[in-house]
């Protein structure tokens, strides 16, 4: 028999594996197993006031990192706290995952303790809601979850695991994501269709939205746009797809090309209030949405696409080529609309009145900012104008609670925010990293041939000539046995923790601390080096090391 643990810390582990390394809670009894589980397994518990504000942040938490966070909540009122959350994700095809307690599956219409019919609550507002019916399979039915919450279209789930399976015991079994990330390139004719529409078009206009962060699809839109001259709009999560100051980057002159265009090709958005419903003067349509339940809602397109935006885009910036003028009459007639908003609304943004005017407002926010600074549109009214003036500079920096419309998801949405801070203004450096770039630095030759390329300066004395080989592959099996959350996040793990970790590598507790150690000085090092770090140095070096291969 194979060592035995706890419901909660199986679940746990699960959400650990799923590459988790937070979760959201107001806290609760029916849930304790969990969070002694998070403990264990280097899940970091963020105790909130309220479970909607732990919904919120969860779903901010996912959305920031195009991954999906997770709720732990109570039995009772802990499930219900999360609704209001639940719906504004489903409404914006959001990715969540609520974890709720429950009565003990032993005591099912006794009258137990916050007892309450919690899966025909969750149901109409989620893509999948289920209960888990035992301890030994919780893992399976954590990955179930998750693989909802993220095949398209994404959105809410709920997981009801109840008080007994939760402090019961099971096998410890492995258990990873159980779901894989294919990428729809939508239907060849379909594609065909659109991209001859677009070439032939006179006055073309592109309207991007949530899709394009979800998808990751920035490049891939700069490119189709500049390919074909095209003037884009952007609106939800897709604001900051194209940079500010990028010449086919339109704001103010939406209406004007939606009812004088004669081609608009929406993209990762849905034909809703925001978009009038499709009502609008273009004779042609093209629509491109993850969801093919999209399609002809409100209006049938011309061209249906069903598929990733990226994939989509991809292809169509390769269809599609500018005409000969470059459609410069267009365009000009676009950017003088644009001139004439700025001219009308001059006062209004420079105004000294008080109390002070929402375009003012966003003036100054503007200047007060840093490009790198995520903006949560927390109101109703109030944000719809300050959008107009407040630039978005990075994909993913512009969290608003989508069509819903939902008033209060600030708090949590920054609160998540920050923690996946690291995430936001690029990428940080990660035991994921390090484990990757140990492996190609003894492809590239080892320790020595790089030690003779370092400046003095680049490392501690001595620090290169304490390791070899045989330790940097002792490094990557520790890294290996350690769970996502704790590769991120090193300095959390448990003394109880490093011990399992170093019997999983076969090598001594001492081991394992002297790595961490290493790594916490390493991570120093990179926040000095300029322009990539490690991994640049080693490529820019690889040419002239053993077996390099010169930059890629």
């Amino acid at each position: 028999m194979g060592e035995r643990v706890q419901g909660g810390r199986l679940a746990a582990r699960a959400i650990a594996a799923e590459g988790v390394d937070v979760v959201f809670t107001l806290s609760g009894g029916h849930v304790m197993p969990i969070y002694e589980g998070c403990r264990q397994e280097g899940v970091r518990v963020i105790d909130v006031r309220h479970e909607q504000s732990a919904a919120h942040a969860a779903e901010a938490w996912g959305r920031v990192g195009r991954s999906c966070g997770v709720a732990l909540v109570t039995a009772g009122p802990g499930v219900t706290g999360t609704v209001t959350a639940v719906a504004s994700c489903f409404a914006a095809q959001a990715p969540l995952v609520v974890l709720g307690g429950a009565r003990p599956l032993a005591q099912a219409e006794w009258g137990a303790l916050q007892e309450f019919d919690q899966l025909a609550l969750m149901r109409p507002i989620t893509k999948w809601a289920a209960v888990c019916p035992s301890t030994a399979r919780i893992p399976e039915y954590v990955a179930i979850a998750f693989r909802h919450a993220l095949a398209p279209p994404r959105g809410p789930v709920y997981l009801e695991l109840p008080a007994d399976i939760l402090f019961d015991e099971a096998d410890a079994r492995a258990q990873g994501p159980a779901r894989a990330a294919p990428r729809a390139f939508g239907d060849p004719r379909e594609l065909l269709k659109a991209a001859d529409l677009l070439n032939r078009a006179e006055r073309p206009a592109v309207v991007a939205g949530s899709g394009m962060w979800w998808d990751d699809a920035a490049k891939q839109l700069a490119s189709f746009a500049e390919n074909g001259h095209l003037p884009t709009y952007l609106n939800g999560s897709g604001r900051g797809s194209l940079p500010p100051g990028h010449e086919l980057f339109f704001q103010h002159s939406r209406s004007t090309a939606l009812e004088q265009a004669d081609v608009v090709c929406v993209i990762g958005a849905p034909l809703d209030f925001r978009l009038r419903y499709g009502r609008f003067g273009a004779e042609k349509l093209i629509h491109v949405h993850g969801d093919p339940r999209e399609l002809g809602r409100n209006r049938v397109p011309d061209a249906a696409i069903v598929g990733d935006c990226a994939a989509v885009l991809g292809i169509l910036a390769d269809g599609v080529k500018a005409p000969a003028d470059g459609r410069a009459a267009w365009l000009g007639s676009l950017r003088e609309t644009e001139r004439a908003w700025w001219d009308a609304h001059g006062p209004e943004i420079h105004s000294d009145a008080s109390p002070i005017h929402h375009y003012r407002l966003g003036r100054e926010l503007d200047r007060a900012l840093d490009p790198d600074t995520v903006v949560i549109g927390d109101g109703g009214d109030v944000v719809a104008a300050v959008s107009r003036v407040l630039r978005v500079h990075r994909p993913g920096h512009w969290l608003d609670p989508g069509p819903f419309g939902c008033l209060g998801v600030g708090p949590g949405y920054a609160m998540a925010a920050k923690l996946a801070e690291k995430i936001t203004k690029g990428k940080g450096f990660d035991f994921a990293d390090l484990r990757e770039q140990l492996s190609e630095f003894n492809r590239m030759g080892g320790i020595q041939a790089l030690a003779s390329k370092l400046p003095n300066q680049a490392l501690p004395p001595g620090a290169l000539a304490q390791v070899d080989e045989k330790a940097i592959r002792r490094q990557v099996g520790i890294i290996d046995s350690m769970t996502p959350g704790e590769r991120r996040r090193p300095a959390i793990i448990a003394a109880s923790r490093k011990r399992r970790i170093a019997a999983g590598a076969g090598v001594p507790v001492q081991e394992v601390n002297r790595l961490l150690k290493q790594f916490m000085q390493m991570e120093k090092v990179m926040k000095k080096m300029k322009g990539g770090g490690l991994r640049k140095l080693m490529r820019g070096l690889s040419g002239a090391l053993p077996g390099g291969r010169g930059p890629r």
